[in-house]
C-alpha cells in the first residue's frame, strides 16, 4: 500500500482545501493510505476527513517562533506514520516540506502550488534557494506554470502541469433541490446569478456590484444575485461590500449570504453563475458551476478560459472591467430558455470530460510512482 503524508496551511474552506479533500478521497479506492498535516489549528472542515477515518494532525504553528517546536512534531508524526512521500499544498506548505528535507533527507518531497501568483517576490527567491528539496513542483494554471519560469523559481524539469479535479455527481442537477433551496432563497421567477467565494481581493466583488449597477441603468430587472462567502479574519470586507451596495443603490437586487455548507444546493438553485475575480489559478467554485450545469460569466483571468470556454458555456470579459462584466450578464439574461440550457449541457459535459477527480487522482498516481 502506497503512504501519503499531506500537508496544508490550515483546513479553512477554500478551493485548495477542498480539493485536498476530494483527492485523498478518491486516492483511498486506489490502495494508498493518507495522513494529513495542518500548519495552523483545527478548523471544521477538517472534520470531513477525520470522520473517514483519516488521521489528521495540527501544530499549530502561527509565526516563525513556532516553527521548532512544529518540525519537531511533524518529524514524529513522520516516523509514527512512515509515508512514501510528503506532498505538501500552498505556499506556506511547500516550504516547511523542504525544510522537513532537510532534517529527514531520505523522504521525498512534491509541491502543489494553487494560485497564479505566489506572493511578492520574496516567495520566488525562496521557492529558488530551496529548490533542490523539492523533487517536483505541480502547478494548477498555465499562468502559474510560466510565473514560476519567469521567476526562475523552479527548473521546467522539475514542473508538472495539474488541473484541479472535483466529484461532478455531487453537483448533479436536482429539480426537486432546485425547486426547494429557491423557494428557501425568495428567488421566485427571477433569473438567479450565483457567486462563491471569499469576500477579499481577489475576488473583487466590488467589480461585480458596479457591473449590476450597470445592468440597473440599462433597465433591466427580474434578476438576482445571490454571494456566498465571509470576509476574510481580520479585515472588514463584508462591511464595506454592504456599504457599497447602498451606495449604488443595487440591495434590492444583491443579497449577502454569508459562509454557507449547501454550496450544492445553491448551484442547483441557479440559473447562472457569476466570476469577478482579479486574479485565480484554476477556481475550484467555476468547476463546480460547470459540473452543476450552470453557464458562466467570468472575468479572464488564470486558467479560467480552461473551464470557460466562450460563446460555448459562457462568457469571458477582462479583469477590473464591470463595463465588460454588465456586457456578458446582459447576453445571457438576454438569451433565450434554449441557448441557456444548451450551454449549461456544455458545461456540465466539459467538467466532466476533463476536470473529474477520479482522472485527476490517476494522474497523480502516476506521478507518485
Amino acid at each position: 500500500m502506497r503512504r501519503i503524508l499531506f500537508i496544508i496551511n490550515s483546513f479553512r474552506v477554500g478551493g485548495a482545501e477542498t480539493q485536498l479533500i476530494s483527492l485523498i478521497q478518491e486516492l483511498r479506492k486506489h490502495n494508498t493510505d493518507a495522513a494529513v498535516i495542518s500548519l495552523y489549528r483545527h478548523e471544521p472542515l477538517a472534520d470531513q476527513l477525520s470522520e473517514s477515518g483519516i488521521d489528521v494532525h495540527f501544530l499549530n504553528v502561527h509565526s516563525l517562533a513556532g516553527l521548532p517546536s512544529g518540525i519537531l512534531k511533524a518529524r514524529r508524526i513522520i516516523r509514527q506514520f512512515r509515508p512514501d512521500l510528503i506532498h505538501s499544498h500552498m505556499y506556506h506548505s511547500n516550504l516547511f516540506a523542504r525544510l522537513l528535507k532537510v532534517f529527514m533527507p531520505s523522504v521525498r518531497v512534491i509541491n502543489t502550488a494553487h494560485n497564479t501568483v505566489e506572493g511578492g517576490s520574496l516567495r520566488y527567491v525562496l521557492y529558488r534557494i530551496t529548490s533542490g528539496l523539492a523533487e517536483n513542483v505541480s502547478i494548477i494554471s498555465r499562468d502559474g506554470e510560466q510565473a514560476h519560469l519567469s521567476r526562475k523559481a523552479t527548473p521546467r524539469k522539475k514542473l508538472i502541469y495539474m488541473p484541479n479535479g472535483i466529484d461532478v455527481e455531487r453537483f448533479q442537477p436536482q429539480s426537486d433541490k432546485r425547486m426547494e433551496k429557491r423557494r428557501e432563497l425568495g428567488a421566485d421567477d427571477s433569473f438567479v446569478f450565483l457567486s462563491v467565494g471569499a469576500l477579499s481581493e481577489q475576488k473583487n466583488f466590488p467589480n461585480a456590484l458596479n457591473a449590476i449597477r450597470k445592468l440597473k441603468d440599462n433597465g433591466y430587472s427580474g434578476f438576482r444575485v445571490f454571494i456566498a462567502g465571509k470576509a476574510p479574519q481580520g479585515t472588514d470586507n463584508d462591511k464595506k461590500l454592504l456599504q457599497l451596495s447602498e451606495e449604488l443603490e443595487v440591495k434590492d437586487i444583491v443579497r449577502f449570504l454569508g459562509l454557507r455548507n449547501d454550496i450544492q444546493d445553491l448551484m442547483r438553485a441557479a440559473d447562472g453563475y457569476l466570476s469577478s475575480s482579479s486574479w485565480e489559478g484554476m477556481p475550484i467554485v467555476l468547476l463546480e458551476a460547470t459540473a452543476s450545469g450552470l453557464p458562466v460569466v467570468a472575468t479572464d483571468v488564470g486558467d479560467t478560459r480552461e473551464i470557460v470556454r466562450e460563446g460555448k458555456n459562457g462568457f469571458l470579459v477582462p479583469p477590473k472591467d464591470s463595463e465588460s462584466l454588465a456586457g456578458a450578464m446582459m447576453n445571457l439574461l438576454d438569451a433565450d430558455d434554449e441557448t441557456r440550457q444548451r450551454m449549461g449541457k456544455e458545461s456540465r459535459k466539459h467538467a466532466m470530460d476533463k476536470f473529474s477527480i477520479e482522472s485527476v487522482a490517476k494522474q497523480w498516481l502516476e506521478v507518485y510512482g
